[in-house]
């Protein structure tokens, strides 16, 4: 495995039992890097006294091995406490780093020339702030402190030859877009690379979301109305087919872009799709990816459609003592964003407190499939000033509701509810609609089209209890004009 340089040891100091145990083994040492593991909870020191070097390791994830490349000798591993616990050779010029929570450290016998020459690389800031799109280069030097050539291999160039004492930059040409998400560049040569985190000065945050029938819904954020001109391509992820492709800008004074996408046969639901903009940069010109989604798949809620009585075939109505409500499916059938996968839902609330859910008829008829990031629909509101959100079960019996919205609109707008990470697959519906009355009121409400958003393709990793990284729930203005005149008449029930 390749070695991570990370030029600093932040601003945190380490646990007090690593530096216990580098007054015990390494009087003398200094600091020099932190050589970053698979992740960010591995911890792996480069220490440094004149020629000498040591390393000092822990983690706070889980248990695991880690390669550094190394020259060959033995090293001595010691607790904190100076207590030697084994005798490690490197083999094949790497040595096996065991890290778990307790650090441990690692003395070679003897001068290290690679460990050198990692002690030596002099690279970047570990972390940049740049303005994008551009195209930048990342150097980072590296000295020849051996008595013989060093042999630098470069990732996609020719080997090179480094005379003793003599030094040689290694060069990466990077092209910084306009991501939300930080971009991690690895720099240098011969398995020794220094991480570097480049951050976007302004940001451009795409949301994809499937609320009409037929079309995806893409919103473009560009919060510091920075202009560009590009092109957005929409992948079918796992398919060989080209993109689709569509041309799109953005002026200097605007913040906020809505796209509808249209589907054709060609892009079958739940199909995973990722959405990429692109823009030219420079000259030559080249296209520099400004930001990618992840991967987008999105599946129907079922049941909604009326059954011979006009309820809806997999849902019902639960009410608490002070509550009185009527559910019906597939009106209206003009106006709704989803036809006749629609519910209306007539209530009257008595006292504050009285609430209504609507609930599955059967578990069975309507699966949750895996973890979702989020469910999205229509409602269409009242202006009642009561409380919506939805509620999960999950695989331990907890019930999980995200925030509430105060219905304080009328007409049509989409809301999204985001599950929680700390949930366990596989979750049930606990409540497809939870409404709170905040005061004696009488009035309707409409759903139209439940779609549940999955990310990075969960659905087809069945078995598989990774977490979830979800953007938190958002509401949504009515994007399309709907005609209140068209819509058919909402009696209230009464006793």
């Amino acid at each position: 495995m390749a070695v991570m340089l990370a030029s600093s040891l932040l601003a945190q100091s380490p646990e007090e039992l690593v530096g216990q145990g580098v007054a015990n083994v390494l009087p003398g040492y200094q600091f020099s890097k932190r050589l970053a593991g698979p992740t960010e909870d591995d911890h792996v020191l480069l220490f440094i006294n004149g020629r000498d070097t040591a390393l000092v390791t822990w983690t706070t994830g889980e248990p695991k091995t880690v390669d550094i490349p190394a020259s060959p000798t033995n090293f001595t591993v010691f607790n904190t406490n100076g207590q030697p616990l084994s005798t490690l050779f490197v083999q094949n010029f790497n040595i096996g780093l065991v890290l778990v929570k307790e650090p441990a450290i690692y003395v070679p016998q003897g001068e290290n020339a690679i460990l050198q020459v990692a002690a030596l690389a002099q690279t970047v800031a570990p972390k940049l702030s740049i303005r994008g799109p551009q195209v930048i280069d990342l150097d980072c030097e590296f000295v020849n402190p051996m008595q013989k050539p060093l042999i630098l291999a470069i990732p996609g160039e020719n080997s090179v030859a480094v005379k003793p004492g003599a030094r040689h930059v290694v060069s990466k040409q990077v092209n910084v877009g306009r991501s939300f998400e930080p971009m991690r560049i690895n720099v240098g040569a011969s398995g020794i690379f220094q991480t570097v985190t480049i951050e976007m000065e302004n940001p451009i945050i795409v949301d994809l979301r499937a609320d009409l029938p037929g079309k995806l819904t893409v919103d473009i954020l560009n919060p510091t109305a920075d202009p560009f001109s590009g092109r957005m391509a929409m992948r079918l992820v796992g398919n060989t087919k080209p993109p689709f492709e569509f041309p799109v800008e953005m002026g200097p004074k605007e913040t906020i872009k809505q796209m509808e996408i249209p589907l054709g046969i060609e892009l079958p639901l739940p199909q995973p799709v990722q959405i990429t903009i692109t823009q030219p940069v420079g000259n030559p010109r080249q296209d520099v990816e400004l930001t990618r989604t992840a991967a987008m798949q999105f599946m129907n809620v079922p049941g909604l459609r009326p059954g011979p009585d006009k309820a809806p075939v997999a849902w019902q109505l639960v009410t608490n003592g002070s509550a009185f409500a009527d559910l019906r499916a597939g009106q209206p059938t003009q106006g709704a964003p989803w036809g006749d996968e629609t519910i209306i839902l007539a209530y009257q609330f008595e006292q504050p407190g009285s609430s209504l859910r609507v609930v599955p008829i059967n578990l069975q008829s309507v699966p949750i499939a895996q973890m979702p990031a989020s469910v999205g629909f229509w409602i269409n509101g009242d202006r009642s000033g009561n409380r919506v959100s939805v509620r999960w079960k999950d695989a331990t019996g907890k019930v999980f509701q995200p925030r509430a919205r105060v219905i304080d609109w009328m007409g049509w707008r989409y809301e999204t509810f985001a599950t929680d990470p700390t949930m366990q697959a596989p979750l049930e519906w606990d409540s497809l609609l939870y409404v709170e009355g905040t005061k004696p009121s009488t009035g309707a409400l409409m759903i139209s089209g439940p779609v549940l958003t999955y990310q990075s393709n969960r659905v087809s990793q069945a078995g598989k209890q990774k977490s979830v990284e979800v953007k938190d729930d958002v509401s949504y203005g009515n994007p399309v004009k709907l005609d209140p005149s068209k819509l058919a008449p909402v009696t209230t029930p009464s006793r």
